[in-house]
């Protein structure tokens, strides 16, 4: 490649770009996957069907009205396991790839089919454009295909051993026990590792690092059915111990019934008329915020400013991912950088362009807040 890079130079007059200089390139590249790949891999919600930052759930929120949307909704979304374990195996395989140098064309080339298909469908709709991260660096994978590893790389060393290779039996016939190893058949031997190492990733299926997890799925997968005779077996030895002591205290199952309006917050729910209290008079001072859950299980905050109480989904309009107050009185999206106003939920920083949802709330005159349903 150097050789090649001098006769150009020699030819056109253009002075050579050294091969250590794509070096910072790979760096960034390779350890930015690895690093994205990791954290797919130790969060346990991405694969999580339960979950509302499943993979499945977050290509469906922001597949529509992408150039992908047809493709993203009838494939990947039925399909969002397979391609989540996908996702973070090519990123974590083409990761080390890069970094060590090894097959460094090929991984660049796969590193900008997945950022193309990033910045086509997950960041297609952040505004302006070089807000998302994904067409920068897909302009990086390609420059790394076009330049070459550079002379730090594994790829070098195999070059040499494969034009020893192939100088050894320059002008003779093969050997009948065995044949040289090509380029060719060195790259597409390497290439279906790599994937084959991707396609690893989904016999495991997330129960090494999470099996707890998978066995709970696997439980509740097959056992609804036998769960419920466990509990009929206990009450059946108990039933005649009851009445061995005395018949005459069945009236004393009463007592327990009347322990029941103890329960102080059952009552309460009536009597405020359809509305949970999120705060008390003097709990959340001015200048703090509260996290709490909708009634449909939504994460929402509540934000005490100077100018009152105000509440939002905690739900970033960009990917849906959950904003938290970060103590500034701004709610900050721990994904992409977003920032919104906790006083008006406006749009501060993007590359969300919507404001969050408002939340009906009401404050007595006691100073008591409470979430109107």
């Amino acid at each position: 490649m150097q050789h090649e890079d001098r006769e150009l130079s020699k030819k056109f007059g253009v002075p050579a770009l050294p091969g250590w200089a794509v070096l910072p390139l790979r760096l960034f590249l390779g350890g930015s996957f690895i690093a994205a790949g990791l954290d797919k891999l130790g969060d346990p919600a991405f694969l999580d069907p339960t979950s509302r930052d499943y993979i499945g759930q977050q290509i469906a929120r922001f597949a529509p009205g992408t150039p992908l949307e047809g493709f993203l909704l009838n494939f990947a979304v039925p399909n969002a396991g397979l391609f989540g374990v996908l996702v973070m195996g090519g990123e974590l395989c083409i990761g080390v790839a890069v970094l060590l140098g090894l097959l460094t064309r090929f991984s660049a080339f796969m590193g900008l089919l997945l950022n193309l298909t990033f910045f086509l469908s997950a960041t297609w709709d952040v505004r302006p454009f070089y807000f998302g991260a994904d067409l920068p660096y897909t302009i990086g994978w390609l420059t790394l295909m076009l330049a070459g590893p550079g002379p730090f790389a594994l790829d070098w060393l195999l070059k040499r051993w494969l034009a020893a290779q192939e100088e050894a039996h320059t002008g003779e016939p093969l050997p009948a026990t065995g044949t040289a190893l090509t380029r060719r058949a060195f790259v597409g031997m390497g290439a279906a590792g790599l994937a084959a190492l991707a396609l690893a990733a989904t016999g495991i299926d997330w129960e090494i690092l999470h099996a707890r997890r998978a066995e709970a799925g696997k439980l509740v997968a097959a056992g609804p059915q036998p769960t419920p005779a466990l509990p009929i077996a206990p009450p059946a030895p108990l039933a005649p111990l009851q009445p061995a002591p005395e018949a005459t205290q069945p009236p004393i199952e009463q007592p327990p019934q009347e322990a029941a309006p103890t329960q102080v917050p059952t009552p309460e729910a009536p009597q405020a008329n359809g509305r949970q209290l999120l705060a008390a008079p003097g709990t959340l001072p001015v200048g703090q915020a509260l996290q709490f859950n909708l009634p449909t299980g939504e994460p929402a905050v509540l934000n005490h400013s100077d100018s009152g109480y105000s509440a939002f989904v905690a739900i970033c309009t960009h990917q849906g991912c959950t904003v938290r107050p970060n103590g500034t009185g701004q709610l900050a999206c721990p994904c992409h950088g977003a920032r919104f106003d906790a006083s008006s939920g406006d749009v501060l920083r993007g590359p969300a362009r919507r404001p969050l949802s408002p939340v009906s709330i009401v404050v007595d005159p006691d100073g008591s807040v409470y979430l109107v349903s």
